[in-house]
């Protein structure tokens, strides 16, 4: 009786993650603004990881940190980050005079 009871429960355990999985969207667009696990230091750091040499704006928006600033070479970067995976969403490099 016990061993029956422990091989239904074994089987339960298997079985029982799979509708979690499933569930789990990883939609960054639908989460909130307090869902954020990028921090503006970490975003930062990204952004300095793509040429960003002097920040001209970076702001919180639709999911994402977007940060505009100048490369060492003098070109704009537009980079926007997800601020819930870190990944680069949008990434852009233009000639600029003002940088």
């Amino acid at each position: 009786m016990k061993r029956a009871f422990a091989i239904i429960l074994v089987g339960l355990a298997i079985a029982a993650p799979a509708p979690f999985a499933i569930a789990d969207d990883d939609n960054d667009h639908n989460r909130g603004r307090s869902d954020y696990r990028v921090g503006q230091y970490e975003a930062r750091d990204i952004a300095y990881s793509y040429g960003l040499d002097r920040f001209k704006e970076i702001k919180r928006g639709n999911g994402n940190w977007e940060i505009e600033g100048c490369t060492f070479d003098g070109q704009e970067i537009e980079i926007d980050i997800s601020g819930w995976s870190g990944e680069i969403v949008k990434l852009e490099y233009e000639d600029d005079d003002d940088c």
